[in-house]
């Protein structure tokens, strides 16, 4: 597990905001996942990983927040050249609201057993509280009973080269949202 904080400089996570913003209030964008309550549209996920999802809003982004995520993680040497244009990817953005948590799973779309295909990203858009729950939590291999937590902090980016086990603690405060962006790239783009 990479974790790198301050991932985009100030100018950057400013575009960033800004775009996420205007992306989501186009209505297109935004997922569903099975089990939510609201009206489901075309874009609907079923990940049984993901409970508590009444409260939470899910939107696909393929524009400016998109472009702005990759050219930081070919900045970084992270994603190769080759990768910032092919765009074989997925971006999501994440408003969880309690009572959301995720179970352990992993990200890549391989058959037990084959060759990791995709690993994913989580870049943190807001600060957030130890006792708010919602913490990113991983283990080394999906048997272990001892794993590690990571508090949500703004401009933090977690890279999951491995595709190591992980999930999401309960969010407990219902008074707040835990923001995020989902990355999933395939591995053969990274450096």
């Amino acid at each position: 597990m990479k974790i790198i904080d301050n991932f985009f400089s100030d100018t950057q996570f400013s575009k960033l905001i800004n775009s996420l913003e205007t992306e989501i209030k186009d209505k297109k964008c935004e997922l569903y996942y099975y089990g939510q309550t609201h009206a489901p549209n075309e874009l609907q996920f079923d990940e049984t990983e993901h409970e508590g999802l009444e409260h939470c809003r899910y939107y696909r982004l393929i524009g400016d927040t998109l472009t702005i995520t990759l050219q930081a993680l070919h900045e970084q040497g992270i994603i190769t050249e080759e990768g910032l244009k092919a765009k074989d990817c997925m971006l999501k953005y994440h408003a969880n609201r309690a009572p959301y948590r995720a179970k352990f799973h992993k990200d890549g779309l391989y058959e037990q057993g084959s060759k990791l295909d995709y690993i994913g990203m989580t870049v943190f858009l807001n600060d957030w509280e130890i006792e708010d729950g919602g913490l990113f939590i991983y283990k080394e291999n999906a048997g272990d009973t001892v794993g590690t937590f990571i508090q949500p902090k703004k401009n933090r980016i977690i890279i999951n080269p491995l595709d190591l086990p992980h999930a999401v603690t309960q969010i407990l405060n219902p008074l707040v949202v835990r923001k995020s962006l989902q990355f999933f790239i395939n591995v053969e783009h990274l450096m």
